[in-house]
């Protein structure tokens, strides 16, 4: 690792880790063996987690987002499809689809702002005209 990282002029004390990984993922997808075996160890976690709850709801896709995986996206869908075969309990489940997310490193932006309309900080919800008291869900 430190000959990527010497390679790569990473700088383990950079408070932004998303263009240090963004090097890495470049690397990775140009084929740098090191740095493709990285971003592969890196992208196991969040494959077991997408297993998981894809095994646990019956979903029928899995679509990563979000800015590390807009950056090395095509090794991470890989070993996304790759966590049900090596998985003892979803084995019996058939594999989802594993499709990339269309909005990519605004995902978790874009899902945000869809929540906001839902929660008590749009006018006329979770508070009383006058501000004062608690008004419980779906009360006119």
């Amino acid at each position: 690792m430190p000959d990527l990282a010497r390679r790569l002029a990473l700088d383990p004390a950079a408070d932004d880790f998303l263009t240090e990984f963004a090097r890495i993922a470049a690397a990775a997808n140009a084929g740098d063996p090191e740095a493709r075996g990285l971003v592969e160890r890196s992208a196991r976690h969040p494959g077991h987690a997408a297993v998981t709850v894809a095994v646990l709801f019956d979903l029928g896709a899995i679509v990563p987002a979000g800015q590390s995986f807009a950056v090395a996206g095509p090794i991470h869908q890989a070993v996304v499809r790759q966590e049900p075969d090596h998985r003892l309990f979803a084995r019996a489940a058939p594999p989802g689809r594993v499709v990339p997310s269309v909005n990519g490193s605004e995902a978790a932006a874009i899902g945000g702002v869809v929540l906001v309309p839902r929660s008590g900080l749009v006018l006329g919800r979770g508070r009383s005209e006058d501000g004062t008291r608690p008004v419980p869900a779906g009360a006119p």
